[in-house]
């Protein structure tokens, strides 16, 4: 766990300490405020956009087309496993969530 502090720390990430021990609750949140279905489209029109505001700019640079693309369907599955992580976590009961909360809060404590 320390070790993944360390590099998230070096990254510029702006995470609370009970979200890097226990990211569940915010990737749950995150799918009540935007569902998967408009998560998605959103993701699409920014593709698009991306697309047609780069067209004629994209050549000479180091970003392809085809990296773009994979970038947006890497993305899209990140969504799509961050959304059955909060979903499996709104399954649990709300006795257990409370024990991986607390697991969490002493791993940081110790």
């Amino acid at each position: 766990m320390k070790t993944l502090i360390e590099t998230l720390n070096y990254q510029p990430v702006n995470l609370p300490s009970d979200e890097l021990t226990s990211p569940e609750p915010s990737i749950s949140s995150f799918f009540k405020d935007h569902p998967l279905h408009v998560t998605r489209a959103l993701i699409a029109q920014f593709y698009e956009c991306w697309i047609n505001q780069n067209e004629d700019n994209l050549e000479g640079t180091d970003l392809s087309l085809i990296e773009m693309m994979k970038f947006v369907n890497d993305l899209n599955r990140l969504i799509n496993l961050s959304y059955i992580i909060g979903h499996n976590y709104n399954a649990l009961p709300s006795n257990v969530k409370d024990a991986r909360e607390i697991v969490a809060m002493n791993k940081m404590v110790n």
